[in-house]
């Protein structure tokens, strides 16, 4: 089954964590509502996140999801 699918690395976005909606990053297939929710309230509060490292304050989040979802956010 391998054999059928493929990837194109150019269709593969990152999602912006600083501008996305609940919603968008509820699209992701590693998070949850609940953890969608909490990166937007987090960003909400006027923190500017900068890196993978800014989401470790988060108690939806544990270290192996931040390791997880890290490759697939942007923090422009």
């Amino acid at each position: 089954i391998l054999a059928s699918f493929t990837a194109d690395p150019a269709d593969v976005q990152t999602i912006d964590v600083n501008s996305c909606s609940t919603e968008r990053l509820q699209r992701h297939p590693y998070l949850h509502f609940e953890q969608a929710k909490a990166i937007y309230t987090l960003r909400r509060r006027n923190i500017r996140l900068s890196s993978p490292e800014d989401l470790r304050v988060l108690d939806e989040l544990t270290e192996e999801d931040i390791e997880r979802i890290s490759h697939y956010l942007s923090f422009k």
